[in-house]
């Protein structure tokens, strides 16, 4: 069962007796992924269903581990949606969410037979907390709460909201929208929080610590679901296909307007911000779009596409065809004139709003060159840039003291320019660990890599 690289195909389990697997694909004419039937001894597929509302891919399907029998599908747009096949379960569904109102329930784990659960309880305000339940006495024991500091300030948390807007070329692009709690919702400063990627991975509704800690400093928060986000078909997936910097930026860019035009947004205070695919269109927001943010905090995002091409990991070779279809095939002039319009270390000249990059330099993906090469460029422009990198990490902080030093500054400068909040002291081990990953941008430097170099062994 071949599909090409631009479709999908994968096996989430197999049907009562081992005689059929459940296949979910969008392979050929489909638009959004399906779940199907397969044979594998006669290739024979049977559609059993799709999104009854025709917006998203096939989610998520739960099978009984006693039977094999289907317990639910569910399909994610906005919020998660569960379509049950099973009614003793639906029940158990119905009478869980009746006892927590307005919160999402989820069924963590389980006794063998069903009888008994551990059941999640949480929602975008609401900090998870974890119960038992049983079915037959209907009896809810509270056991815990994975961030019991957190529980403690809960009531500080802000409101995540769905909401659409249309891009340049009129499509529908769907993003989800924090505002600051008790905010009047009116001429607030806002971090577009872009996510990284960028073919697949899609924002969620729900508790994000990133979001509620730029809505706590003073900060709405817009996060797109830009096309080339997964979750809404192939042609929404696919349109993102050769353009970075362009049809994808302008989803962002639109959403800016969206929030200005209702005023929500105050024009003057628009910062861009993100990680991955979410640093290079940070990068790429402040040179190709330079009047619409105020600045910019780019975490291990690429500036240079020719040199991110370059140095694909051996781990990611079999995926270097989907990448040119992403970006553009450098062995093409055709390509080589894309990439290089898309690249923004080739306009840092536009770029004339403070910005803060962020960097681990042992990151096998979005190599340390990627920041070097426009810290360069800015600082030999006389541009305005701070650098924080962390000799110890790699794609994105993972040790707590190099996340607080990171956060540290990130909520300092974002103050600096659109005023918010932020908090002045640190402990003592986060400020020196901030001092010792803040670079003097006059000591950087760059050497190319030496590109197709044979190296010939004695025999």
């Amino acid at each position: 069962y071949e599909t090409l690289v631009t479709e999908e195909a994968y096996i989430p389990n197999w049907n009562e007796d081992n005689s059929k697997f459940y296949l979910v694909t969008n392979k050929g004419d489909l638009d959004q992924s399906a779940l199907f039937l397969m044979d594998p001894k006669t290739k024979q597929v049977m559609k059993i269903e799709s999104d009854p509302k025709g917006k998203v891919d096939f989610g998520g399907l739960s099978a009984d581990r006693n039977t094999r029998k289907i317990i639910f599908t569910s399909y994610t747009g906005d919020k998660t949606e569960y379509y049950w096949k099973d009614k003793a379960w639906e029940t158990n569904y119905k009478f869980l969410q009746s006892k927590f109102p307005g919160k999402e329930v989820n069924f963590s784990s389980s006794t063998k037979d069903y009888s008994k659960f551990l059941i999640s309880v949480w929602s975008d305000q609401y900090v998870s907390e974890s119960y038992f339940f049983d079915t037959k006495t209907k009896e809810l024991i509270f056991q815990y709460t994975p961030r019991p500091e957190l529980k403690k300030v809960e009531k500080y948390l802000a409101s995540m909201t769905p909401i659409r807007y249309k891009s340049s070329d009129g499509l529908e692009i769907p993003a989800y929208l924090t505002l600051p709690t008790g905010s009047s919702g009116k001429n607030v400063p806002v971090v577009v929080l872009v996510h990284g990627g960028p073919k697949g991975p899609r924002d969620y509704w729900g508790y994000n610590s990133i979001v509620q800690f730029l809505a706590n400093r003073g900060y709405a928060v817009l996060q797109p679901n830009f096309r080339a986000s997964g979750g809404y078909g192939k042609k929404f997936q696919n349109a993102g296909d050769l353009q970075w910097g362009k049809l994808m930026q302008d989803d962002i860019t639109w959403g800016v307007k969206h929030l200005i035009n209702n005023g929500i947004a105050d024009k003057n205070k628009v910062v861009i911000m993100g990680g991955s695919y979410g640093g290079y269109a940070t990068l790429a927001g402040l040179a190709f779009t330079p009047d619409v943010y105020a600045a910019g905090v780019d975490i291990v995002g690429p500036s240079n596409l020719f040199t991110l091409l370059d140095s694909v990991p051996a781990y990611w070779e079999s995926a270097r065809a989907s990448l040119y279809g992403m970006v553009g095939n450098p062995n093409t002039e055709e390509g080589k004139k894309l990439m290089h319009e898309a690249s923004p270390l080739f306009s840092v000249n536009k770029i004339n709003k403070p910005l803060l990059i962020i960097q681990g330099a042992n990151d096998p993906r979005v190599k340390q060159a990627e920041a070097d090469q426009i810290v360069i460029a800015l600082r030999d422009k006389g541009k305005k840039v701070n650098y924080i990198l962390a000799d110890d990490e790699g794609h994105g902080f993972r040790k707590p003291v190099n996340s607080m030093a990171m956060y540290a500054e990130t909520e300092k400068f974002l103050s600096e320019v659109i005023g918010g909040r932020y908090q002045k002291d640190m402990p003592e081990n986060v400020a020196k660990r901030l001092k010792e990953m803040t670079v003097d941008i006059a000591k950087v430097t760059y050497t190319p890599a030496v590109k197709n170099q044979e190296v010939k062994l004695n025999k």
